[in-house]
């Protein structure tokens, strides 16, 4: 909003991705697919995964990414009657893995590369629910962006269109479970994520520290506890949103939700939780005739379910 009343863009660089949505998906023919594929692995192969990745949970550092995966499981090897069980349930998935038929596709014709190149060593397949999902499809081309630029902005989402559709060309042709699939659109615009290594500090009551990712806050104002993003160090049981950092410095009467409230905030059901703690300090705060400094942490965890 800042930026569109005609103040310069502080954060310019960034790096793309696109997610594509995509219908028509048998994803039970594709949970037996990936069932096949890891049965076929080295069991030596996965013993020393398995191996790295209770280290990692003792030593409490950032667990490896085996060959498939949930994410945010980060550190945890994908299942397929576990994921049987979640859609079955009306849950989304996503799933991290198909390496080997990328490597066969690669061999097969090397425009496929482009993928690699672009979601390393992993690719990705986010399931929604009724035969619908979508393809997180990031830069491969247009790693670093300007989005002062209009020329290089320009290129940039013309890059991304064209990876989109090779990277659903490669899961009609080689994944079970996509022949019939189909490109719906792309969500609403080309995501941008920025180059900003820290929390910007200073915008709400309070900032969400890396000790507080990785569970070691002992703050009283804690409201709920989320996932977020799987890179950020985060506790594997998750992290507490404190009531200060919904609360924006210098006004009284404004929360926030999402990104503003904490950059490693992520997926839509933490999303969700957040959102719903906001609404509740603002319910408390409007019901109790209270400031949002002074409303009580704990009546408004009493209000969230």
């Amino acid at each position: 909003m800042s930026t569109c009343a005609g103040n310069p863009f502080p954060h310019s660089n960034g790096y793309m991705g696109t997610l594509v949505r995509v219908s028509g998906i048998d994803i039970m023919r594709t949970l037996d697919f990936i069932e096949e594929q890891i049965a076929s692995e080295d069991p030596a192969v996965l013993q020393a995964e398995e191996e790295e990745m209770r280290k990692a949970k003792e030593e409490g550092t950032r667990a490896p990414e085996p060959g498939w995966f949930l994410r945010p499981m980060v550190g945890k090897r994908a299942q397929p009657d576990e994921m049987r069980r979640l859609v079955q349930g009306g849950n989304p998935l996503f799933i991290h893995g198909f390496m080997k038929t990328l490597e066969k596709a690669i061999r097969d014709n090397p425009e496929y590369a482009a993928i690699k190149r672009s979601n390393g060593e992993h690719v990705w397949l986010f399931y929604e629910r009724d035969n619908m999902g979508c393809y997180p499809v990031f830069g491969d081309g247009f790693e670093e962006v300007d989005v002062a630029d209009p020329l290089n902005y320009s290129s940039a989402v013309n890059a991304a269109r064209r990876l989109q559709w090779i990277y659903h060309r490669f899961f009609r042709e080689y994944i079970p479970g996509f022949e019939n699939a189909h490109l719906m659109d792309v969500y609403a615009n080309i995501s941008k994520a920025l180059r900003v290594p820290e929390e910007p500090e200073g915008f709400t009551e309070y900032t969400i520290s890396r000790e507080d990712l990785a569970g070691y806050s002992d703050r009283k104002d804690i409201l709920t506890y989320v996932r977020g993003h799987p890179h950020s160090g985060q506790n594997e049981h998750g992290w507490g949103i404190p009531m200060a950092s919904l609360i924006v410095r210098g006004y009284d009467n404004l929360l926030v939700t999402g990104k503003p409230a904490g950059r490693m905030i992520h997926y839509i059901a933490t999303c969700a939780k957040v959102g719903e703690a906001a609404g509740a300090a603002a319910a408390v705060s409007v019901l109790e005739n209270t400031p949002l400094r002074e409303t009580d942490s704990d009546k408004v965890k009493s209000r969230i379910g």
